[in-house]
């Protein structure tokens, strides 16, 4: 279904960041406040969110993704390596720990989703890369 299929991929994109965004509110709401760097995650997914929508639309813009994926990787090694290496501090107040949900810690929830993200990211790259190429070497047609 994804191989060939651009706007699946985008629209996967997309709701997998919605999720997120979802997720990042209901826990701000109920459970505690965000840091500055759950802060930075939320509005880097919503910067995806954006891109993957207009991406539907104008395909060339689909590259731009690749910056607030990166933003939003690194707020979240940082917030996971101050959780789970405590020399490493980087939150405020006493505990540097992002709240759970099912068990979970959301920084792990976050990983799992930018993760998925970042795999069709970079799927749709290598699909865009092999049909330029096929492009090229089949004169230019499609």
């Amino acid at each position: 279904m994804f191989q060939n299929n651009y706007k699946a991929r985008m629209i996967a994109i997309l709701f997998l960041s919605l999720a997120g965004i979802f997720g990042s509110v209901y826990t701000e709401i109920f459970q505690s406040a965000p840091c500055n760097f759950c802060l930075i995650i939320r509005y880097s997914v919503i910067a995806i969110s954006f891109i993957s929508f207009l991406s539907l639309f104008w395909k060339w813009l689909s590259f731009l993704m690749v910056i607030p994926i990166s933003v939003a990787l690194w707020a979240d090694y940082k917030i996971m390596s101050a959780e789970f290496f405590p020399k490493n501090y980087v939150c405020e107040g006493d505990v540097c720990q992002t709240p759970e949900f099912l068990g979970i810690r959301l920084s792990i929830w976050a990983m799992m989703i930018l993760s998925a993200i970042l795999f069709l990211f970079v799927f749709d790259t290598i699909q865009k890369i092999r049909e330029t190429r096929n492009r090229t070497l089949h004169g230019g047609s499609k």
